[in-house]
């Protein structure tokens, strides 16, 4: 089956808005990474990129030391194939604000979102969580 250009055009732009702001974050450009997600969390018919644009979106407002504006950009409860890296990103900005015992509580909660299947990241925030106490 052959697609037509029409339809292709309109199904990629999500993927290319993300890989664009990749190309511009490795490159430390930003301000243009910043706007690549802004526009797939403002217009993407896909919850899932909107979800995964939000997170990136988020962890360069945490780059740019942005902490309120981050904390109020994930605000909205994720989807919950998302809770644990919300949280865990929550955690991550609630300490760059000195908020170490928020940050623990929302590490907590990352590695109950992650339950048992999770790996590295559910070790990366366990190691978060530990070196805040635990």
């Amino acid at each position: 089956m052959r697609r037509s250009p029409r339809r292709w055009a309109r199904a990629t732009p999500r993927p290319c808005a993300t890989r664009a702001a990749r190309f511009h974050f490795d490159r430390n450009e930003l301000k243009s990474a910043k706007a690549q997600l802004q526009w797939v969390v403002e217009r993407s018919p896909s919850e899932e990129y909107r979800e995964i644009a939000r997170l990136r979106l988020g962890q360069v407002l945490l780059d740019e030391k942005a902490y309120d504006e981050a904390l109020k950009l994930i605000e909205p409860k994720p989807l919950d194939a998302y809770a644990a890296q919300f949280a865990a990103l929550r955690g991550d900005l609630l300490l760059a604000k000195n908020q170490r015992a928020e940050a623990k509580d929302a590490y907590r909660l990352a590695l109950e979102k992650a339950g048992s299947q999770g790996g590295a990241f559910r070790d990366s925030v366990q190691l978060r969580l530990d070196a805040l106490g635990g």
